[in-house]
């Protein structure tokens, strides 16, 4: 199509571009991504360049902005506009910022002295004139009158494919300021749904037969964007997003980065997902916006944690993970799992697992296992014994062996001290107070410990808190440790009344043998409670539930202070019951105790 340079410098864009027909591609193609084109459309209604007279008023033409899925976007479109009424060239600014397309329309408005219209004015492409003489058609003028046709707007307009076609109309006078407009005659047509180039013809006949007409060309030209992506698939790489601007008289298009490439075709790096535009531009100053959605680039690492426990010769671990896609294995070593939940037939106690998501972003992660002992049923008895320890000095004890000791495994050991009410008693009145006493008649699963329960059948100062008791309780542990197979790092200490008040006062002597205390109904030791660094809790009764008065105000005041609310714990319940509640507390109802537990995984 010919080029008419005469109006490069000033065109109008005289109708908006509906984008009927553009090609949407990859939309609904993909099961696993959502990938979208929409076409956004911004273009003036009327001309490009306006021109008014002084103390003419500015009518906004106005302008149609559109997506292809979107719909009308006039409300993202704001106009700012600067018109002075006096001679000058002036700009109306229209701005249209749409999901990542920002598009910017300006329009001249040319305001002008009103001109004086004078003969001898040679018609043209945009006015032509001719002398009047004689009646014809109703139209009558002086012999010496002429008239003068004048198009409004450019006599070569050029607009896209689908556009809306507005006329400017002429403005036609005599040279006496009689206006003849509607004596004008128009005739052409245009269809701005196909290509090609139509005429329009507009004419006046004065009365004697003479006529005076000009002509308007309106060029529709066509411009699409066809694009490809050079992967479909989800991926942890950059894309290639191919495009080919297909458009007459092409100019340039520019890219989403902003720059400009002078070729149709052109390839764009996508390197993370978002919205891309690109601009299609031809000769003439027509554009149209494509935008182009990438959603199937996944470059962040998924993000997880770990935590699970060790028994037995065994790990277990449960991995919680999460991706923007998803995680596709774990990998511990050379092994790989499906599963979130991993069992290892080996003991780990700070496994190295990486997540990997389904387009192989990886992420290695590690967490310290829980040393957790095997839960068995056990043998609700507890064997009495005797033994000598190695000074020679005799001191009695009860002995509880879990079913779950193993000769290639060590054990936990519990050692328990007793109240003032089980000092010297007999055999049978020992195995039935205090923790003996739940031993013997409480069937709970989870006591997988050796458990001491050392008696202070006479002697000793009937105390547990005086440096000749703690020795021998020293040298009974320091005897069966080495008779037995005992793990060092799970000696556990716990004491009620009277030896409430001897397991601090021995945590306090003996800080390195312990790694968990319970204290249970117990009395100042005359100690410094800063001094027991082990983890700590403590149970008490009320007073209203037969709890002694001077337990209940040394653990809810001194005790509490110490060791803190959360690790306080006051059961409405008598004195003598506290290590029955305390022991046989079972929250999740997997029939094991809370406290062993507890105790267990200090």
């Amino acid at each position: 199509m010919k080029k008419n340079s005469d109006h490069i410098n000033a065109l109008t864009v005289t109708g908006v571009l509906l984008l009927t027909g553009i090609l949407c591609f990859i939309v609904g193609c993909l099961e696993d991504t959502e990938t979208t084109l929409e076409t956004v459309s911004f273009q003036l209604k009327g001309s490009d360049t306006i021109q008014l007279y002084v103390d003419e008023a500015y009518k906004e033409p106005g302008f149609i902005a559109e997506g292809s899925i979107s719909g009308k976007l006039n409300d993202y479109v704001s106009i700012k506009k600067d018109i002075k009424n006096y001679p000058g060239v002036y700009e109306v600014v229209y701005n249209l910022d749409f999901n990542g397309a920002k598009i910017q329309k300006i329009r001249k408005v040319k305001v002008v002295s009103k001109p004086i219209v004078s003969e001898g004015v040679s018609g043209g492409s945009e006015e032509s004139n001719n002398d009047v003489t004689g009646e014809n058609d109703g139209l009558k003028v002086d012999k010496t009158d002429r008239i003068k046709i004048k198009l409004k707007g450019y006599s070569h307009v050029y607009l896209l494919k689908g556009m809306s076609y507005h006329d400017e109309g002429v403005l036609a006078v005599t040279d006496s300021g009689k206006d003849v407009t509607d004596k004008v005659v128009k005739t052409g047509s245009v269809d701005t749904n196909k290509v090609g180039s139509y005429t329009f013809t507009y004419k006046v006949t004065d009365s004697s037969g003479k006529s005076a007409s000009v002509k308007r060309v309106v060029d529709v030209l066509n411009m699409s964007l066809t694009a490809s992506v050079s992967t479909n698939q989800n991926t942890n790489q950059s894309v290639i997003l191919k495009v080919t601007a297909n458009a007459d008289n092409f100019k340039h298009m520019i890219m989403p980065d902003g720059v400009k490439s002078k070729s149709n075709i052109a390839e764009y790096i996508v390197t993370k997902n978002g919205k891309y535009s690109f601009e299609v531009v031809n000769d003439y100053g027509l554009s149209t916006t494509y935008t182009y959605s990438i959603t199937n680039i996944d470059k962040t690492a998924p993000e997880g944690s770990c935590s699970g426990y060790t028994t037995g010769k065994k790990s277990f671990i449960t991995v919680t993970a999460s991706d923007n896609l998803g995680i596709s294995k774990y990998m511990i070593g050379n092994n790989s799992y499906s599963n979130s939940s991993i069992e290892l037939n080996e003991v780990v106690p700070k496994p190295s697992i990486t997540i990997y998501d389904v387009v192989g972003n990886t992420k290695t992660i590690s967490c310290d296992l829980e040393n957790r002992y095997t839960y068995v049923p056990s043998d609700p008895s507890i064997k009495y014994s005797y033994k000598y320890v190695n000074d020679g000095t005799l001191m009695r004890y009860g002995l509880f062996t879990p079913n779950s000791v193993s000769q290639n495994e060590e054990t936990p050991l519990l050692v328990w001290l007793h109240g003032s009410g089980e000092v010297g008693c007999s055999e049978n009145a020992f195995l039935n107070a205090g923790l003996p006493k739940v031993l013997n008649n409480w069937n709970l699963d989870g006591f997988n410990a050796y458990i001491i329960c050392p008696h202070l059948a006479g002697g000793y100062g009937g105390s547990w808190s005086n440096t000749t008791t703690l020795g021998h309780l020293n040298n009974l542990l320091d005897h069966f440790i080495k008779e037995n197979k005992v793990d060092t790092e799970k000696v556990m200490l716990s004491g009620h009344s009277l030896g409430g008040l001897g397991s601090l006062y021995v945590a306090y002597h003996s800080p390195n043998r312990y790694s968990s205390l319970a204290v249970m109904s117990g009395y100042n030791p005359g100690v410094d409670l800063n001094g027991i660094k082990i983890p700590t809790v403590g149970y008490v009764g009320t007073i209203g539930g037969g709890e002694d008065s001077n337990s209940y105000n040394f653990t809810v005041g001194k005790f509490k202070t110490r060791f803190g609310e959360a690790n306080t714990f006051v059961r409405n319940t008598s004195h003598g019951a506290i290590p029955r509640v305390a022991f046989t507390e079972d929250s999740n109802k997997d029939n094991k105790s809370d406290l062993m537990e507890w105790m267990l995984s200090q």
